[in-house]
Order: structure tokens, then sequence, then C-alpha cells
């Protein structure tokens, strides 16, 4: 142990100044102890000049002591704050320096992804903790501090490139405790940017919207025709799928997940909803114009099949038919069915054992389609032959098949007529007491004669062919009877030979433009048209109620050259 020679304080080992009053310690070996004073030895007395330099040269040392100690205790104090210093700074966790902000998704739909790099904070925890990855204790430790820590945006969702969002950061103070380690943070701002643009779709231009079926029982289908992956997630709804009729209008709304098309593809709808007008649709609005001659030459074999299938059930047999024109029927009313019906007419013989008829066969199609190219096709090909007398499939009489055709359906129907068949409705039109005379049977064949004659049936009549308005077929085989008809005609057209077998126009001069027999009770009524609008007594009668034609009569507005229409 050594001390100081000026003091005495003990001294440091390897120190090089005392730390007491600052004097130099003696290099190498030299020991200092204190001195016993065994007995005073006389010093020799210093001079005044020799004491005053010696006194200057302890003030010297005294202040180099002091100063050195200075020195060495700012020093120490130096050091001291450079190990803590860098202790503190390696316990130092500086949280902001492991924290990644990145922004995904679409502009005005992004949103914020704040993360901590684990494995570089672990290991910088480990370094903090002045330990390493193979301390158990220590690596548990570092990773219960991360999971304790939760970093995050202000703002972290509907984000838009341009957007400032601050970051912050929580944590757990024990786990930070646990650890002994300085976790620090300072929030701070990001300025989001990099996010994709949206893109808006109309999806309206690959739904395609097929309307199919006929007026008034159209239906409608929508499909998704994108091949796109994110279009095609779109479904299509109408808000009516049935019974639509032309000029209807169905809206459809597109389907879709708007959070899946936002953020995962960058897509929005626009508009959402679209309507559409049912149009260029086949329809049942079939005109009489419409029937083509390639429509009816379809229709012919089909006929012949259905009257040949008809007659093999019958004992007559049919021969030399032909076809004679159609009749086309059109529902006045939308919903009534059937829309509409074409019937087939053809004119042939039927030959049975005891007689040979001529007959007409009407053999109907119903639902005639007109297509939107304004070709014509059959709902259905069910084809049914009208008509049943006596064994005889069809009609013998032409007016009866009129009457039961297109006069009995004028309520419901619109009714065409083609060339080839005759339009009985003005005669039906009369039937109103003014023009009908009554033959009893007990009237003399001169009283019946009278009675026409009375009733102006015989004034100006142009010229009439009898089969267009009665024959034998009509009436009972009653001999009298047939005698009153043919002295009628012989009247009519002033000849003897006149006969109601007769075939082809007979001209006369009388007034009569159009006649025929009826059958009531047990009378005959002969029902009859005058010229110039003029009934049987000579007065006026209404335009409308009567009008003449060159060789057709008309009471509907809708007459054309080929046809005429029979009214209610």
């Amino acid at each position: 142990m050594a001390f100081c020679r000026n003091c005495g304080a003990q001294l440091p080992e390897g120190g090089k100044f005392c730390i007491k009053c600052g004097a130099p310690v003696p290099s190498g070996n030299e020991q200092t102890t204190p001195q016993v004073d065994y007995g005073a030895v006389a010093k020799p007395e210093l001079s005044p000049e020799e004491k005053k330099k010696k006194n200057k040269k302890i003030i010297t040392i005294a202040v180099i002591v002091v100063v050195a100690a200075a020195v060495i205790t700012a020093a120490i104090i130096v050091v001291k704050n450079i190990l803590e210093k860098q202790a503190t700074k390696r316990k130092t966790i500086d949280l902001s320096e492991f924290i990644t902000v990145e922004f995904e998704g679409y502009d005005t739909m992004g949103t914020a992804n704040v993360e901590i790099d684990e494995d570089k904070f672990i290991d910088k925890a480990l370094y903090a903790m002045k330990a390493s990855e193979d301390n158990d204790k220590a690596v548990n430790k570092a990773q219960e501090l991360y999971d304790s820590i939760y970093v995050y945006a202000d703002v972290m969702n509907s984000l838009s490139n341009g957007d400032n969002v601050e970051i912050g950061a929580d944590w757990s103070k024990d786990a930070v405790r646990k650890a002994g380690v300085i976790l620090k943070f300072k929030k701070y701002e990001v300025d989001v940017e990099g996010l994709d643009e949206i893109k808006v779709i109309d999806p309206f231009e690959f739904a395609d919207v097929q309307f199919s079926g006929v007026d008034g029982d159209v239906s409608v289908n929508v499909e998704n025709t994108s091949t796109d992956k994110a279009l095609s997630l779109i479904s299509f709804y109408p808000d009516s799928y049935y019974g639509l009729s032309k000029g209807d209008t169905v809206t459809v709304s597109a389907s879709y997940n708007s959070y899946t098309l936002l953020n995962d593809y960058g897509i929005k709808i626009e508009p959402e909803e679209k309507t559409y007008t049912v149009d260029n649709v086949d329809t049942y609005d079939v005109e009489s114009a419409d029937i083509s001659q390639d429509f009816i030459d379809s229709l012919l074999e089909t006929s012949l099949e259905e009257i040949n299938d008809i007659y093999s059930y019958s004992s007559y047999k049919v021969s030399d038919v032909d076809y004679t024109g159609f009749y086309l029927l059109k529902a006045k009313e939308e919903r009534k069915s059937p829309q509409n019906a074409i019937l087939i007419v053809y004119k042939g013989t039927a030959t049975g054992s005891d007689k040979t008829k001529e007959v007409f066969f009407p053999v109907e199609y119903d639902g005639v389609i007109k297509k939107t190219d304004g070709t014509l096709y059959l709902e259905s090909d069910y084809a049914s032959l009208w008509g049943y007398s006596g064994g005889i499939y069809g009609y013998i009489s032409e007016k009866e098949m009129f009457d039961d055709i297109a006069f009995d359906n004028s309520e419901d129907y619109d009714i065409f007529i083609s060339d080839g068949l005759r339009d009985y409705s003005e005669i039906n039109a009369k039937e109103d007491g003014s023009n009908v005379v009554a033959i009893p049977w007990n009237y003399h064949y001169s009283d019946a004669v009278d009675e026409l004659i009375e009733h102006g049936v015989f004034e100006n009549l142009d010229q009439f062919n009898i089969e267009d308005y009665v024959s034998s077929d009509n009436i009972d085989d009653d001999e009298d009877f047939i005698e009153l008809v043919n002295l009628i005609l012989r009247t009519l057209s002033k000849d003897e030979t006149a006969h109601m077998d007769a075939v082809g126009p007979i001209p006369v001069d009388k007034s009569v433009t159009w006649f025929y027999f009826d059958e009531d009770n047990s009378d005959y009524r002969l029902i009859f048209g005058t010229a110039d609008n003029k009934t049987s007594d000579g007065k006026e009668t209404d335009a409308a109620d009567q009008t003449e034609t060159a060789g057709e009569t008309t009471v509907a507005d809708e007459t054309t050259e080929e046809e005429t229409t029979a009214a209610k």
C-alpha cells in the first residue's frame, strides 16, 4: 500500500496522481510510508527569497494537482455517461424502424395495411436484452413483447390516392418491463399512393335480353355473355317473366356483390337497372294480305290428308277435290282463344250409294303466327274438318258453311274471306222481317208468285245463280215445293225451262239483287235484298245497311279487291 508523499493520503494502485491533493505518484517501485518522528532534526534556515520560491512551487504543484484531479473526474463522468448511453441505446427499440405501411385496393376504396417485421423486431429485442436466439427465456419474452404490440392507421378503409393517414401504436407496458428493454415510438404521417383506379362498367353492355313467344304470351330471358371473371359474377333479373305483349316494358336489374367487385376487381356498376320494351316479336296479328300463296301451299297437302282420313270412316268417297279459298278469323280481344284461325276450303264431289253431292271441305288450323320477318307459321299443325250432315263431312251449302264459320263467330272475330268464296254477310244482315216473304204450304202456286210480286221481288233483277242461294239439297224432297221454286225461277228469268238444278248465272231484269230460301218451321221464307237502297215497299234505307258492289258485299270497313269482311 502506497501513500502520497505530499499529503499522506492512500494512493490508488496504478494511479499517477494523488486523488486527494493531485500530487504526482513516484514511478517505479517506490513506496512511501508515513514517517515516524523519533527526534527532531535540525533543518537549515531558509532565506526569505528561498521561502518565497518554495511557496510558489508548492502553489504551482497544488494547482496542477487540482486541475489534474478535475480532468480525471470529468473523464470518469464522460466515460460513465458514454457507457450509460451505450447501455441505454442498446436497450432502446425504435418501433417505427420495424413498421411497414402498404396501401392496396382501388382509389376511393383503398385499405391501409400496417405491420411489424416480426423477424427483425425479435432480433432487435434479443440484442437489446443482451441475449441470443439460443436463450429460450429471452426469446419468449421478445415474442411476448412483439405479440403485445398493435400498430394501425387512423383511417384504415375507403382511402383515395393523396389522402394522409397517421400511424399509431399501442403495446403492453408489462411486456416491455419483463423484457427489460426501452420501447419508443412517435406517431407519424404517411401519404396514400399507388391505389388502382376504379373501372365504371355498364353491365347491360353484356346483358343479352331475349323475348320469345307470341305477342300476348311473350316470355323474357336475360343471359350474361361476359367472359371476364369478375363481370361473369353479375346476374340479371327482369321484373316480369311471362305473359308479355308487344309494347310492354320490362325492367332488368343487375344483381352482384358490390364489395367483391369493388375490393377484389376495382369495378363499380352503373347503371344497376335498365328498362326494355317488348318489340319485334312474333304475333297473332295476321291480316288477309299476310296469307301468301307459299303459306297456303304448305297447308294443302295436310288438308287433303285430313279430308281423306275423315272419309275413310264414311260410306261416301270424295273425288275431284280442288282448293277454293280460305277464311281467316282474327280475335277482337287479346285474350280470346284461339287468337286466330285459318280454314283452308276445298270443294269436291262426295259420292254415295244413292247420290252424289258437291261438298265444301273447310279444314281449320288454329294459331297462325307472323314472324318478325313477315313469314307465317302455325302454332300447331293440328287440322280439323268442319261440317257434317247425313253421312257427308263438310257442307253441301256454301251459305251454311259461311254461317257456321263466319256469321256465328262474327261477334268475337273479324272475318276475312278470300277470293273463291262468297260473302253472305249482307244477306244475313237483312233478315229483319222487311225483306222476307213467307210461303205457307197452303198457298196456291200462283198465290205465292203473286205474294212475291207484291213485295217487288221481280223488279229490276240483274242476274243470279240459283246455286248461290238454294238447291234441292237444302230443302225437303217435296215435289210441290220444288215445283214452286221452279215456278219462281221461270218467272224471274222468263225462261220456261228454268229449274233449281240450273248451273251458272241466269240473266233477268227484275229488282231483287239477292235471295235465298230458308225453312221456318212448316213454312218457307224467301229472303231477298233490293237494289237502289230501297226496300220492297219503296222506302229509303240506310246506305250502311245495304251496299251494292261489283259482285261482292261488305259490312265492315276492311275491304280489298281480294277479300270482303263479314260483320256481326
